[in-house]
């Protein structure tokens, strides 16, 4: 995963398990890890469907992932490639100056002028290119919010399933 990814790692879970019945604190916490990803990853597609962001195409959110790793002790909460401007919506972004050409057409068509009642363009004016002066994309989280309405609820599932663990 690029870009865009809330990474949850267990650490100390050597020193933990030792006061643990091992075997059954292990399968317990990889359970927890995984129904947390998950639950990050629902909120995440949530947020960018209409909560945070206005959802047009629905790529972001269908990129949205939780992955586990072999292990089971680490799970990464993000998006691929295909949606690698997840990061400019979290972050926020600036994107350069750059030239506009048209792609399908000889020329850019622009609008000039409007209808008073129809408002519908009436006059438009033509170019070859436009100087596009580059934009800035304002921070909207929508990965690091999905955690953090979990979070609590993660911690207090973590802390349950290491209690039915303890060996007696």
């Amino acid at each position: 995963m690029a870009n865009s990814v809330f990474n949850m790692t267990l650490r100390g879970v050597e020193e933990v398990t030792r006061a643990l019945d091992p075997d059954r604190a292990m399968a317990g916490l990889k359970k927890e890890l995984r129904d947390a990803a998950y639950a990050i990853q629902r909120a995440a597609v949530k947020n960018v469907s209409n909560r945070v962001l206005h959802r047009r195409t629905g790529n972001l959110a269908t990129s949205i992932k939780a992955e586990i790793d072999s292990d089971g002790l680490t799970a990464r909460v993000g998006v691929g490639k295909q949606a690698e401007y997840g990061a400019a919506h979290e972050f926020g972004a600036k994107t350069k100056p750059h030239i506009i050409k048209p792609r399908y057409a000889k020329a850019l068509r622009f609008p000039i002028a409007f209808g008073i009642k129809s408002h519908k363009a009436t006059k438009f004016a033509f170019a070859q290119h436009a100087h596009h002066p580059g934009s800035v994309i304002p921070k909207r989280p929508w990965l690091l919010p999905a955690y953090e309405s979990n979070k609590d609820r993660i911690v207090s599932t973590f802390q349950a399933s290491l209690q039915r663990s303890l060996t007696p």
